[in-house]
């Protein structure tokens, strides 16, 4: 009898291997014969797709004003320096006198309203035409572009005409999106310390922005809409507040695509 139970359950082992086979029906190779082609498919769609390349950047708004350098018209002899730094000016005020070759004095006028940041001159001075006499910081409007100070690696695949997303820390993003900009010009040297005091005007912040070295300066024109601002928000009509040149801000500056296979592959 026991050898009886052993045969039948040495039966019953080969039945079921008999009935393995029948596991792998045409119906299951069809399903995954078409999962195998939807993750290939899925692969190659990714590989063959493309990610946007970005340089991210800090910088602040600024006006249209920005600074104005008074030149002198004529070739003499600097008379009289008639301002000095932290004067306000308009187009109209005298700043300096100079006494040409043939001893006629001329006045040099700021040209522009706003206030005197540097006095680029002395008396007893030889100016030629295009000398410069003073620095003006033009009176602020409201911002229409914006400062970004990146070291040199970052700015050298910027280019004039690249597209920019800009998010002033005044007006979060979370509420209110980005301004929209276009890369307007690029430094083709890194700022000097004078260079940023004046742009600036305020050390503190020329410090900041130059703790890693002299930054390159990229200029963004940003643009503009009938909002509050001014300026094109990626989210409503931005924030109806105004917002004060020097506010702080970070830019995204889209350089264009890079493939998905150059991004696996490191290159």
């Amino acid at each position: 009898m026991k050898f009886r139970t052993k045969a039948l359950a040495k039966r019953r082992q080969g039945e079921e291997l008999d009935r393995l086979p029948a596991i792998a029906r045409p119906r299951g190779w069809l399903a995954a014969v078409a999962l195998t082609v939807l993750v290939v498919g899925l692969l190659v769609g990714l590989l063959a797709g493309s990610i946007p390349r970005k340089v991210n950047g800090d910088g602040v708004l600024a006006s249209d004003g920005g600074l104005a350098e008074v030149q002198s018209p004529v070739s003499g002899e600097v008379a009289d320096v008639l301002v000095e730094a932290g004067d306000e000016v308009t187009a109209s005020t005298p700043v300096a006198t100079v006494r040409d070759a043939e001893g006629e004095v001329r006045t040099v006028l700021a040209g522009q309203d706003g206030v005197v940041q540097v006095v680029r001159t002395s008396p007893g001075r030889v100016l030629t035409p295009g000398s410069p006499v003073v620095t003006v910081a033009r009176t602020p409007t409201d911002p229409s572009r914006a400062y970004l100070f990146l070291d040199q690696q970052r700015a050298a695949g910027i280019a004039p005409g690249m597209s920019v997303d800009l998010h002033v820390a005044a007006a979060p993003s979370a509420a209110f999106g980005s301004v929209s900009g276009t890369v307007a010009a690029v430094g083709q040297r890194p700022a000097s310390p004078e260079e940023l005091d004046l742009l600036l005007a305020n050390g503190s912040l020329a410090a900041q922005f130059a703790e890693d070295g002299a930054p390159v300066l990229v200029t963004i024109d940003l643009d503009d809409a009938d909002t509050p601002t001014g300026l094109a928000w990626s989210r409503g009509e931005g924030p109806d507040f105004p917002l004060q040149p020097g506010a702080l801000v970070d830019a995204d500056v889209r350089l264009g695509d890079q493939s998905v296979l150059d991004v696996v592959l490191g290159s």
